[in-house]
This record gives C-alpha cells, structure tokens and sequence, in this order.
C-alpha cells in the first residue's frame, strides 16, 4: 500500500545508519544524536503540554 511504502521511506536513512558498515559514522555522531534525540524529546513534550 502507499502507507508502507511511505514508511519505508522514512525508515531508510535511519537503517542506513543503524547498518553496520555505518559503526565509525554512528560513534563520531552519537553525541550530535543524542542532543538531536533530546531536543525532539524536548520539542514533542512541549507540544503535548501546549
């Protein structure tokens, strides 16, 4: 359907990074990711509270 193809197009990059061969990439981002994953954390509990 066009809902999962939908979904597996939003899922692409995140497998693209969660893959292996992406290890170095993730250990060198993994500081970047976190604040990025805390911010939207951050963003989506200020929505909720709005």
């Amino acid at each position: 359907t066009d809902d999962e193809d939908e979904l597996q197009l939003k899922s692409a990059p995140v497998n693209t990074i969660l893959s292996p061969q992406h290890t170095t990439y993730n250990r060198d981002n993994s500081i970047e990711l976190k604040k990025l994953t805390a911010s939207m954390e951050t963003m989506r509990t200020s929505v909720l509270q709005a």
